[in-house]
């Protein structure tokens, strides 16, 4: 929680470029919004482990030269995985078509329009919690009361 005590939501961004990383910024300037910027796979794990992020904002190709598939390979790999958005100039129905089907959460034209950024990270976000929680739920051991007629409990248990 910040000062204004609202939930602090941090985004990972794996952005080559500066201007698109400054765009990205300043359209998640709201006070809930935190973005944490790395140029590599080894910095996106570092970051994505500190910040226990639901987010990854990343480019096409990394400074490494690694690609987004890489980048969704290794977050494959966290139990409560953080949606990865895939960012492009050049995004073509192809490209948009395979993001989907590899398992990223969706594709972003660069240079970033701030309203299409806004729906599609928050919408990502609430999904990746809705998700926790649903994992959280599956977890919980289930348990079943029995209860008399006058509403007293008779009977307790709990099952896996």
């Amino acid at each position: 929680m910040n000062e204004q005590g609202l939930q602090v939501k941090t985004i990972v961004a794996a952005i080559a470029s500066q201007e698109d990383e400054a765009r990205l910024r300043t359209i998640l300037a709201f006070p809930e919004w935190n973005v944490h910027a790395v140029q590599n796979l080894p910095g996106l794990n570092a970051a994505v482990k500190a910040c226990s992020c639901s987010v990854v904002i990343a480019d096409t190709r990394l400074s490494d030269g690694r690609s987004w598939k890489d980048v969704l390979d290794h977050l494959l790999g966290f139990w409560n995985r953080p949606q990865l958005i895939v960012a492009d100039r050049l995004a073509d129905e192809a490209l948009w078509a395979e993001v989907l089907n590899l398992g990223a959460y969706d594709l972003l034209v660069t240079p970033f329009e701030p309203a299409e950024v806004q729906r599609v990270v928050t919408v990502a976000w609430e999904f990746c919690v809705r998700e926790a929680v649903r994992a959280r739920d599956r977890a919980l051991p289930k348990t079943h009361v029995t209860r008399s007629s006058s509403g007293a409990i008779r009977g307790f248990a709990v099952s896996a």
